[in-house]
């Protein structure tokens, strides 16, 4: 039966060793995901290191609308709302 481990995987690194050791078969990522969907794409193709998920778990104040996205991306008119880096409410949607 495989494994599939999830929770606390942000690091390339983490991932691979849990991987490479046999302690899981997969790995799932959920919160990650929510803030960048294309986290998967960026550690393999891309070099990227480390999600950018702080796990602060504001994702998950959103349990009675359509949609989820990450709080630490402001939208344009949201407090707090600077420059490059805004997301459109369809990022980080599942």
């Amino acid at each position: 039966m495989p494994v599939i481990l999830t929770g606390g995987m942000r690091t390339r690194a983490v991932i691979d060793e849990v991987l490479e050791r046999g302690e899981a078969d997969m790995v799932g990522m959920s919160r990650p995901l929510i803030r960048e969907p294309d986290l998967p794409e960026k550690f393999l193709r891309q070099g990227k290191d480390a999600a950018d998920c702080i796990s602060c778990n504001k994702c998950t104040r959103y349990t009675r609308l359509p949609y989820v996205r990450c709080k630490q991306i402001r939208e344009p008119g949201e407090e707090g709302a600077t420059g490059p880096g805004l997301a459109s409410r369809s990022r980080g949607s599942v």
